[in-house]
């Protein structure tokens, strides 16, 4: 169960949650919270992946 930050106040399973508040909810409901822009997923294996950079070739230079 991933762990959702409020952006604004949430009112979820009877109890009330001001922005800054954490808790764990299942998939579905954090996948809606976060679409409705009143949450922010904390949980490492919900967040994107972060493109991994490609290392940068040698300059090729210029040989006699």
């Amino acid at each position: 169960m991933p762990k959702i930050t409020a952006i604004s106040p949430i009112n979820h399973s009877g109890k009330q949650y001001a922005a800054g508040d954490v808790f764990e909810v299942n998939d579905s409901e954090a996948d809606y919270l976060v679409g409705l822009g009143a949450a922010k997923v904390d949980d490492a294996d919900k967040a994107p992946a972060k493109a991994v950079a490609k290392p940068k070739a040698e300059p090729k230079t210029a040989t006699d």
